[in-house]
């Protein structure tokens, strides 16, 4: 076996997989076990990374951005985070490209910084997608409220709830190629309802002749303060003007700064396509592809979307999300400000609600329009949205916990998979925390959605800057190994640009995100206990897997010319692609070849 400066197993550095060293990339069998099997095309992979991003972040979260820092806050925020989670995907992707392996992020970072920050890396990367799922169960729950015929929240909310974590757990549990058609379908639907959505905030602005009305402060009414920011930076606000807050530049900047935590959780998941890579053929074709996509995604669907719906909605409209609200409490909406809504669509009743389901800008966006029925139709999708990404958000978890227990991480009956190659033990471990989307059941769900958020945002941004740290020494390391290949070699597999800046910005950019999460709470007035845990929680995780990691076990960080960058590219180096032969061929293939074998 290989041994690392430390002198500990390469099976304990985070870079073994029992096939690559069998050389049996189908799957097959080792030891009596069967492991995850390299069946997913480069289409599904797409599919998966792109659908796993398009959910309740960004059509529902986003009005959090929007009621803090205006529309152009707002912009600025989704803006700023993207060229974030773009360097860092951008990155990494080189990395994997020339190094794909089925540890995940944790093994790599655990080979090219040390383990026990791999460990810790590892534990909060798993608990950011357990969270964020039930996270994207809630928010669907709360989208279902849009409906006031279901009565929801009350006793139906338990049936919502189960109907929607048992598809969840359903799906997670097919062959991977099943999964990935099923994703690829999804997620096409995904992104043929996000054009039409564009299209559609084009043809609304124009018909209702909107224009830039209201990022245009002289078009303030005596009951809305219009502008690109909001007219100050008021955590209390409700609805009525936001006056009240801290104001000037520095106000603008807090909602900037806000719009970009909010929108870091609608960008979780970006990375999904490189967990995917582990069931991947030929990753090192695949993805580069995945990688350049986030970028057609970060300018398309994200920041052309929140443009767009900016200038159609009002962001003081107290529909929308708050930030803030540590007491679950909307307050009273003034009657004058509700006359000057267009509430055809919503009773006067539900505007201001703490758990009215009108709370996506592009919901308002429609209503405000006149079309009801649009709106309604729209709603449900939505909640097809949020399951939809709850499934992919199980996946990444399953996948996390398998890669972490065949690294001796996390137990071992977590590498137990079924014939077909699906880690069952990991999918059902990772899915028993959907339990707690119960907690939507009674009147907080939008609270309990909130703290997910907040948790799953946090843990991403550690990953994030975890990932840029890897490259960086993954980088300079590579330039002390001229023996292997150099970065401007014609057959160097994939090289990111601009580096290594690129990834120092990543990692910078990552770690403010971390460490201005809970910001809000130190702010005079504003401290809330349960918002500082939900908001650096994860930041006190990682400390103590690592420390504990380092007490327990012996872990030094590995020197740069010690870097191992040789096991897992040689296997690749040496791989064809014919590994369809090697799969546990469906029933549908069984008959075939009976058939064929018969005549």
């Amino acid at each position: 076996m290989f041994k690392t400066d430390n002198s500990q197993s390469f099976f304990s550095t985070g870079d073994f997989n029992p096939h690559e060293h069998k050389g049996n990339y189908g799957g097959g069998n080792y030891n009596g076990k069967y492991h995850l099997q390299r069946k997913l095309k480069k289409q599904q992979i797409q599919m998966i990374a792109l659908g796993g991003t398009l959910g309740v972040g960004l059509f529902l979260g986003s009005g959090k951005a929007f009621s803090i820092g205006g529309p152009l806050g707002c912009f600025l925020g989704f803006l700023i985070s993207g060229s974030i989670v773009l360097a860092t995907m951008l990155s990494f992707a080189e990395m994997s490209t020339l190094i794909p392996t089925t540890s995940s992020i944790s093994g790599l970072a655990s080979r090219f910084v040390e383990d026990a920050f791999g460990f810790a890396l590892g534990w909060c990367y798993w608990l950011s997608f357990a969270i964020a799922m039930p996270g994207e169960v809630c928010a669907a729950t709360i989208m279902l409220s849009y409906y006031q015929d279901l009565n929801i929240p009350s006793a139906s909310t338990a049936g919502f709830v189960s109907l929607f974590l048992f598809a969840i757990l359903f799906v997670n549990l097919f062959d991977v190629r099943i999964y990935g058609n099923i994703e690829y379908c999804v997620s096409l639907f995904k992104v043929l309802i996000t054009i039409a959505l564009i299209i559609s905030m084009i043809i609304i602005n124009v018909k209702e002749n909107y224009g830039f009305r209201y990022w245009n402060k002289k078009d303030s009414t005596d009951v809305a303060t219009y502008g690109p920011f909001r007219p100050t930076f008021d955590l209390n606000d409700i609805g009525t003007g936001a006056l009240n807050g801290i104001g000037g530049g520095l106000g603008n900047l807090l909602g900037v700064v806000s719009s970009i935590l909010i929108s870091s959780y609608a960008y979780t998941g970006s990375e999904i396509g490189f967990v995917a890579s582990m069931e991947c053929r030929n990753p090192r074709k695949a993805l580069p592809s995945v990688t350049k996509r986030v970028f057609g995604r970060v300018v398309f669907f994200y920041l052309l979307s929140i443009f767009l719906v900016g200038l159609n909605i009002y962001a003081g409209d107290p529909r929308l999300l708050r930030y803030y609200s540590p007491d679950a409490k909307r307050g009273p909406i003034s009657i004058k400000f509700l006359e000057h809504l267009n509430t055809n669509c919503t009773p006067f009743s539900q505007i201001g609600s703490y758990t009215n389901g009108n709370q996506s800008p592009w919901i308002i966006a429609l209503q405000s329009s006149g079309l009801c029925t649009f709106s309604s139709v729209l709603n449900a999708v939505f909640v097809v949205f949020g399951v939809s990404a709850g499934s992919s958000h199980l996946y990444v978890s399953s996948r996390t916990l398998y890669s972490m227990a065949t690294q001796r991480k996390a137990f071992a009956v977590f590498t137990r998979c079924t014939r077909a190659g699906v880690p069952y033990v990991s999918v059902l471990f990772s899915g028993a925390f959907g339990l707690l989307s119960y907690l939507s059941v009674n009147n907080t769900s939008l609270d309990v959605f909130q703290d997910f958020a907040n948790i799953s945002s946090a843990t991403a941004m550690l990953m994030w800057a975890g990932m840029c740290l890897s490259f960086l020494r993954f980088y300079y390391g590579l330039k002390l190994r001229p023996d292997i290949i150099a970065r401007d070699d014609p057959s160097y597999p994939y090289r990111s640009p601009f580096q290594p800046f690129l990834a120092i910005y990543g990692l910078v950019g990552s770690l403010l995100i971390v460490i201005l999460m809970g910001f809000v709470v130190f702010l005079k007035g504003f401290w809330d206990t349960k918002t500082f845990f939900t908001s650096y929680g994860a930041l006190m995780l990682f400390a103590i897997c690592y420390v504990g990691y380092k007490f327990f076990r012996s872990s030094r960080i590995h020197r740069l010319d010690q870097l191992d960058l040789d096991s897992g590219r040689r296997e690749m180096d040496r791989i064809i692609w014919d590994e369809d032969k090697y799969y546990i061929s469906s029933f549908k293939e069984i008959i075939k070849r009976a058939l064929g074998w018969l005549a």
